[in-house]
């Protein structure tokens, strides 16, 4: 949707490593990312609340969709 409507993106996907025994889970890693992409806009640190201008995250995950008709 960004795309189509000319809106710059970026996109991060969080996926653990199978062949690793003591990697960090997936939603883990997603909440370091989240915590990161804030505290790096930060201009007013509270512990409880952080004031951002940065715009909101949004979150797409792998969807399962039939396309058979019942």
């Amino acid at each position: 949707m960004f795309v189509s409507l000319g809106i710059a993106t970026s996109t991060q996907a969080f996926k653990r490593k199978k062949d690793q025994k003591n990697a960090e889970p997936a939603h883990m890693l997603l909440f370091k990312a989240v915590e990161a992409y804030f505290a790096n806009g930060c201009t007013d640190f509270d512990p409880k609340v952080r004031c951002t201008s940065l715009p909101p995250l949004y979150f797409q995950h792998p969807g399962k969709y039939s396309t058979r008709v019942p």
